[in-house]
C-alpha cells in the first residue's frame, strides 16, 4: 500500500503497525533479527511520500532503511527522460571502477 491523502489513505489504513511490531518482536533463539527494511515503492509522489513516512517511523529502530534504486530503464532514450528520472539516475550513479 501507499499513503494517498487525496484518496483518503492514511497511515492507519496500511499495515505499518504490523511492520513496526515485527521489528520489535524478539526472534526465537538462533533466528536472525531484522537488520534491514528495503522499501519497494513506485517512483511516484505517493511512493516517495510513503517512503519518507516509513523512514521517519523506522528511524528509532535498530534497522537500516533502504529503497530500491531508480533511474534510467535499459533501452531508454535520454531525449524522452524527464527531470525526475534523470535526477534519480545521476544520484544513483556508480563508478565504472567498481
Amino acid at each position: 500500500g501507499r499513503l494517498s491523502p487525496i484518496d483518503g489513505i492514511g497511515p492507519h489504513d496500511l499495515t505499518i503497525d504490523r511492520l513496526l511490531a515485527r521489528i520489535d518482536t524478539p526472534m526465537p533463539a538462533g533466528s536472525p533479527r531484522v537488520e534491514e527494511v528495503v522499501l519497494g515503492l513506485n517512483p511516484t509522489t505517493e511512493g516517495d511520500g510513503t517512503a519518507l513516512y516509513l523512514a521517519r517511523e523506522l528511524k528509532p529502530k535498530p534497522v537500516r532503511v533502504t529503497r530500491l534504486a531508480r533511474g534510467l530503464p535499459t533501452g531508454s532514450s535520454l531525449e524522452f527522460v524527464n527531470r525526475a528520472v534523470l535526477t534519480d539516475a545521476i544520484q544513483g550513479r556508480r563508478s565504472l571502477d567498481d
